[in-house]
């Protein structure tokens, strides 16, 4: 995702000279001719770990969780072999 960002400084400054220079429609002209700054931000995250949890038929232990660290690879596997073995029951 990318942001514009204009400087109001910029924009102020363009705008007083534009409107001393050429009035009102100079003050427009000005302040839309102000620099433009492109700042590029990444807003999504990456989960620092992976888990899958795992939900057994105990009273002791009734769920059991895997970690995977930072390999979604590996956890997606995991978890696909898991849902495998569910279907053949």
């Amino acid at each position: 995702m990318s942001r514009t960002e204009t400087s109001t400084g910029s924009m102020l400054g363009r705008a007083a000279v534009g409107g001393l220079v050429f009035g009102v429609a100079g003050a427009v002209v000005g302040a839309a001719t102000a620099k433009k700054e492109t700042k590029t931000t990444n807003t999504q995250t990456r989960p620092s770990s992976y888990f899958v949890n795992i939900g057994l038929k105990s009273i002791e232990t009734p769920l059991l969780t895997l970690k995977f660290g930072r390999d979604k690879t590996k956890a997606e596997e995991v978890y696909a072999l898991i849902q495998a073995i569910i279907a053949m029951k």
